[in-house]
């Protein structure tokens, strides 16, 4: 490569030459402001949603209809933006 500027494509590729792990599954940050306590779970496409996510009742780890989001580029390309 000639230019000192990669394209987001390449930034995406350079990205997942770094870090590998699974591809089925990703970490979510969250905060939590009453407690002041942080950390990461696996993003869930249900997450929320009413009538299938039941947080803050049962957590996600407990969830029958969690449903995991798998890594992808435009993922990626989310968090290096």
């Amino acid at each position: 490569m000639t230019s000192n500027v990669l394209s987001p494509t390449d930034k995406i590729a350079l990205f997942r030459s770094f870090f590998k792990g699974r591809d089925d599954v990703y970490p979510r940050r969250f905060e939590n402001y009453r407690t002041k306590k942080s950390g990461y779970a696996p993003a869930c496409g249900n997450e929320w949603v009413p009538g299938v996510c039941a947080k803050p009742k049962i957590k996600c780890f407990d969830c029958p209809n969690r449903r995991f989001l798998a890594i992808t580029d435009e993922v990626i390309r989310w968090h290096l933006s």
